[in-house]
């Protein structure tokens, strides 16, 4: 499958708002009291643990289930799934929406489309080419 990028420059300086954006909205990975009641109160895509015995994992679609985290690790190109006990986990960390840097977003885009708006010409201008009829100017002042 083949995969086209844009040649233009305005399908680039999108392609580039849109790859800012995507990590724009969220803070980077903070560290949470405690996992068991933050886990049952929010449902995160992915978390980044510490173990007790130092090692670190990235977890996608974790779950808590009595006092066990189960979530799956990417291990060799593949998922595996994995079950740790609460008790071994030294530290949780997760990405949490920024609603300040959300705002900041969305008022750097405003700003940016309205300097667009704003430089773009006007249709409503003469018309470069003048409109003869015999001699009288045609209809709407064209």
């Amino acid at each position: 499958m083949r995969i086209s990028t844009p040649r233009s420059l305005s399908g680039r300086v999108i392609c580039a708002v849109l790859l800012l954006a995507q990590g724009a909205c969220f803070a980077p990975p903070r560290s949470v009291g405690a996992p068991a009641p933050f886990l049952q109160a929010n449902s995160p895509k992915r978390i980044w643990v510490t173990l007790a015995n130092g090692d670190e994992m990235v977890i996608d679609s974790p779950r808590l289930f009595g006092d066990t985290l189960l979530g799956f690790t990417s291990k060799g190109g593949s998922n595996e799934e994995v079950w740790l006990p609460l008790a071994d986990l030294q530290q949780v960390k997760s990405r949490r929406l920024s609603g300040g840097r959300t705002a900041l977003l969305g008022g750097a885009i405003a700003v940016i489309v309205g300097f667009v708006v704003a430089l773009l010409p006007s249709g409503s201008g003469t018309n470069p080419r003048p409109c003869m009829n015999e001699g009288e100017p045609c209809e709407g002042g064209n």
